[in-house]
């Protein structure tokens, strides 16, 4: 990761309350159905994401992010824990459970799954 990019990712942990990275999701219905939760929220939530969508909601910011910078906050992220408001989310087929698997299996429902991504 480039100087630029971790100077960037310090100047987002230091101005959001949390950061949710989704570098390979590409499904913008997940984010969609937890616009409720969002606009309930009295934290300020940055979204990375590989694709780009518009919300109407004060406390939300969304910033696409390309392949490569997704690659980069992964080994980023694999390295060490950083910061207890940054969180990557994969919907990646392995064996181990995630946030859409326990929401697929009805384990949590939707609004489970965001509120325990916003905590």
């Amino acid at each position: 990761m480039s100087e630029y990019d971790r100077r960037q990712l310090e100047q987002f942990i230091s101005l959001f309350d949390k950061i949710l990275c989704f570098p390979y999701t590409y499904n913008s219905d997940f984010l969609k159905q937890g616009l409720r939760i969002f606009k309930a929220s009295d934290k300020k939530i940055l979204i990375l994401a590989r694709f780009f969508y518009i919300l109407e909601c004060s406390n939300l910011f969304i910033e696409e992010i390309p392949k490569e910078k997704a690659e980069k906050l992964i080994s980023l992220y694999k390295m060490y824990e950083f910061t207890d408001n940054f969180s990557l989310i994969t919907d990646d087929n392995t064996s181990f459970p995630n946030i859409f698997n326990y929401v697929e299996t009805g384990l949590l429902t939707l609004q489970e799954a965001w509120q325990a991504l916003l905590s």
